[in-house]
């Protein structure tokens, strides 16, 4: 049932629907507190997962309890947080991989940056797709465009598409 509000002085009258097909599940994870967005298609259950952290079968639970599909790992940079479970998706869903090419040396580093963290991890696998500025990424029937912002990492970049920036 469709939920009922008011406008000051104004006789109850039904929600509007939204216009977004957009769904964004944010998912706090790991000992650095980073976040991992899941993103989707309403309308086609077809989703991307950005940035997954350091736990993966928390993010691949989330994604079979919504009943969507994967169809991209997009990554904003390839700091050691926000890259663990990169190779734990890409092994369950085989998805393609985007990185900016500029974070490439950080991101085949994950194993010695692992180590800070108290934790042996393998290298993770090779990204599929370099992001470049003025990509436009999709998922489903949502355009994503691709914003190159270095200064946190040298290939960070962002993606920006229906009031959103990740």
């Amino acid at each position: 049932s469709r939920s009922i509000w008011r406008s000051a002085g104004a006789a109850p009258r039904r929600r509007p629907k939204s216009v977004s097909e957009l769904e964004v599940v944010s998912l706090p994870n790991g000992q650095l507190s980073q976040n991992c967005y899941l993103v989707a298609d309403r309308r086609t259950r077809e989703a991307v997962i950005i940035d997954p952290g350091e736990e993966p079968a928390m993010f691949l639970a989330e994604l079979d309890t919504r009943a969507w599909t994967l169809r991209a790992i997009w990554l904003t940079h390839a700091h050691v947080d926000h890259i663990l479970g990169v190779g734990a998706v890409k092994r369950a869903t085989g998805v393609p991989i985007h990185l900016h090419p500029r974070d490439r040396a950080i991101y085949d580093a994950l194993p010695q940056f692992g180590s800070w963290l108290g934790r042996e991890v393998e290298a993770a696998p090779p990204p599929d797709v370099d992001l470049a500025a003025g990509d436009r990424l999709r998922v489903g029937g949502l355009d994503f465009d691709v914003r190159f912002t270095p200064g946190h990492s040298p290939g960070s970049v962002s993606f920006v598409g229906h009031g959103m920036v990740f």
